[in-house]
């Protein structure tokens, strides 16, 4: 990791150029500057849309700190789960032309495709995908530590994972369900997610610095650098790689251009002219489609999932948003569509609370409400220890020689895992990164980082090992609800 001292921040956070600013908005510089100090925030960028027309573009701070690159309202950002409201709106249009049925069930579409159970083969829809309704929910563990760039590969998984929601019946949030959605496009369509995001919606809409691969927008060029905050200091990140869940988080764009798909969405699907998006598309990924949620707010009558779109109710008022997570970057896109206003901001600072904030000073001095003097400071740490698991420790002996836990060990929907003795120490191989296991106690280990993975996205789940009555051991890991076992080595 490579620090960046936060001296240097003070002076960087001051730096701001953009669009030739209204009044009203200019008013808020000084404490969107003071904002990005007090977050310790690289750099930010902002754009508003007011009737249709974008009314404010600008940029804060730094988008390459050791460079001292300003942000520029044309710099490119990773926009993280922005992307899903792209990915939904591709599904929209192959519904509009009936060349599929957001009712119908995706193994229509995808041959050979099963869920994990009878159960969501026959109730879960295509609706229900981009609405968190299928159950799926999150399989970061199949998704991140089993990369594969072939979403198609990746999707045929899915009849080995668990659900881990209600089906139908729950708000479990999906990365791999979005894939799945995509998948479902390139297989009716022909051609793919990546094609179709250009052709369908970046041209049309004039979204000429927005891209959904990492090259792409380093080719660009004037894209911002991802930063975190580590033991109190800004550190350099890596951008993440995205695999197969590209169509959930990989898109690239800048305020200018998310402005216009701001502008297309307020305007019921129309774009210079043109109907981009269809327009009962447009109403019904901006209606309530799930009302289940994980956690409720207090001061929300409505609240609740569209189609790549959540719902909420603010300051009395209608608002229709998505935020955005990725390595070393956080963003979020709110519309508030019965007052045909808009906001996007894009900050290269991870896991981090800031532009939700700026939107909520951005908003309330557009609506003329009380401003709050002292917001929360919240940057989640880019490491922090997962004091839970090492909670397990225990002085309980292991039950066999290191020797008897070595060898490979295999999990359907997952793939291949092995285990090594080096120089006395257990290790933990996956197919792209390698861990050490520290020993808890009896079988039980937990995960630490090796220089194969930065320590700052060091996950150290729980790992145990188990014997079964071929004379074998299996291999849990604790990385969800239930543990995923993984058989084979024997003793």
């Amino acid at each position: 990791m490579k620090s960046v001292f936060l001296s240097t921040l003070l002076l960087l956070a001051m730096s701001h150029a953009g669009f030739a600013a209204p009044k009203s908005f200019q008013e808020l510089e000084p404490r969107i500057s003071e904002l990005l100090r007090e977050f310790k925030g690289a750099g930010l960028a902002i754009g508003v849309v007011k009737n249709n027309e974008i009314v404010y573009a600008d940029g804060f701070g730094m988008r390459d700190l050791e460079n001292q690159k300003p942000v520029e309202p044309e710099t490119i950002f990773p926009i993280g789960s922005i992307t899903k409201s792209f990915t939904s709106t591709l599904i929209g249009m192959l519904d509009s032309e009936s060349q599929i049925s957001l009712d119908s069930r995706p193994g229509e579409y995808v041959s050979g495709f099963s869920f994990a159970n009878h159960q969501m083969n026959e109730l879960v829809s295509v609706s229900d995908l981009l609405s968190h309704r299928s159950g799926l929910g999150n399989q970061g563990t199949s998704e991140i530590l089993f990369p594969d760039d072939d979403m198609l590969e990746v999707v045929h998984r899915i009849k080995h994972l668990e659900p881990q929601g209600k089906v139908l019946d729950s708000f479990a949030y999906s990365n791999m369900a979005y894939t799945l959605a995509a998948v479902i496009y390139e297989q009716v369509a022909d051609e793919s997610w990546e094609t179709a995001l250009n052709k369908r919606i970046f041209t049309p809409l004039n979204m000429t610095r927005t891209f959904s691969s990492l090259e792409e927008m380093k080719t660009a060029q004037n894209y911002a650098l991802p930063y975190g905050i580590y033991d109190d200091e800004i550190v350099d990140l890596k951008f993440e790689a995205f695999n197969s869940i590209r169509p959930a988080g990989a898109v690239k764009s800048t305020v200018v251009d998310l402005a216009n798909w701001i502008r297309v969405w307020m305007s019921g699907g129309e774009f210079g002219g043109k109907q981009v998006i269809p327009s009962d598309f447009v109403r019904n990924a901006t209606r309530l489609q799930n009302t289940k949620q994980d956690r409720y707010e207090a001061d929300a009558f409505l609240q609740g999932e569209g189609f790549g779109w959540r719902l909420r109710s603010s300051y009395g008022k209608f608002r229709v948003e998505h935020g955005g997570n990725t390595f070393g970057f956080s963003s979020v896109l709110a519309m508030f569509p019965f007052d045909d206003f808009g906001v996007v901001i894009l900050t290269n600072q991870d896991n981090s609370l800031l532009p939700h904030i700026v939107l909520d000073v951005i908003t309330r001095h557009h609506f003329g409400l009380p401003e709050i003097e002292n917001y929360p400071i919240s940057v989640t740490p880019v490491y922090r220890p997962n004091l839970e698991t090492k909670a397990y420790r225990s002085e309980q002996p292991l039950s066999y020689p290191l020797e008897k836990y070595t060898g490979a060990y295999d999990a359907a929907g997952y793939g291949k895992v092995r285990v090594e003795l080096i120089d006395g120490r257990l290790y933990l191989r996956f197919p792209e990164v390698t861990f050490h296991l520290e020993h808890l106690g009896a079988d039980s280990f937990y995960m630490e980082g090796t220089s194969t993975f930065d320590d700052v996205y060091n996950p150290e789940f729980k790992v145990s090992f188990r014997a079964i009555g071929d004379g074998k051991l299996v291999l849990e890991l604790h990385s969800q609800s239930q543990p995923i076992v993984f058989s084979g080595a024997p003793l």
